[in-house]
């Protein structure tokens, strides 16, 4: 299965302040490139507690482009593609709020969520957080550094799918019991679990 995974920061409480984006790109079950991209937010200020999780400043973003600057470079990750994160609702969320201020239309794309599917797969794990997950897999990962945090969320989606011989987001369904989100016709629907929504991880 191919798919794009995706992690937001964000600079303050405003779900429109992303200021940097992880993607890392999956093609035939290995993983095939990530990059990062930092983000001149809005609104453009950053919160001490923000800043204490992804010690991004505004030093760092003064000469990075606005996500509408910064979209027609990366909107290939995301038009016809399978997008994944970990929680997915949260870095959805994000990119539906920074695409609406910008008044860009929503990309097609299917959707999936590390996190659901390692709680599905993993029940034994105390919790799902991204960190916990990826330490359980031996996964290397810098938590809240975006580009380290989507190839994480790539990482344990690919455990998964080889665990469990998942090829097809029908699979998905079918063996995890995760209901697969999309965006679509201008639609954004988000990924569930079988129990429904829950607190959100990261």
């Amino acid at each position: 299965m191919d798919f794009t995974a995706i992690d937001f920061e964000t600079a303050n409480y405003k779900k429109t302040s992303a200021c940097s984006i992880g993607i890392t790109t999956v093609e035939n079950g290995r993983i095939a490139g990530t990059e990062h991209h930092l983000i001149r937010p809005y609104p453009d200020y950053f919160t001490a507690s923000n800043i204490d999780v992804h010690g991004i400043r505004a030093a760092d973003v003064a000469d990075a482009p606005t996500f509408d600057e910064l979209w027609p470079q990366i909107r290939h990750h995301f038009d016809g593609r399978i997008v994944a994160a970990h929680w997915a609702s949260f870095d959805m969320g994000v990119l539906t709020s920074v695409l609406d201020h910008y008044g860009l239309p929503y990309p097609e794309m299917d959707i999936i969520c590390s996190c659901l599917m390692a709680r599905s797969a993993f029940p034994q794990l105390a919790n799902h957080k991204l960190n916990n997950v990826c330490t359980y897999l031996d996964i290397p990962l810098q938590h809240h550094r975006a580009d380290s945090d989507s190839a994480g969320s790539a990482a344990i989606i690919l455990d998964v799918l080889k665990r469990r011989g998942i090829e097809t987001l029908d699979d998905i369904k079918r063996k995890l019991g995760v209901m697969p989100g999309s965006m679509h016709g201008g639609k954004y629907i988000s990924a569930k679990g079988p129990r429904g929504r829950r607190k959100r991880q990261v």
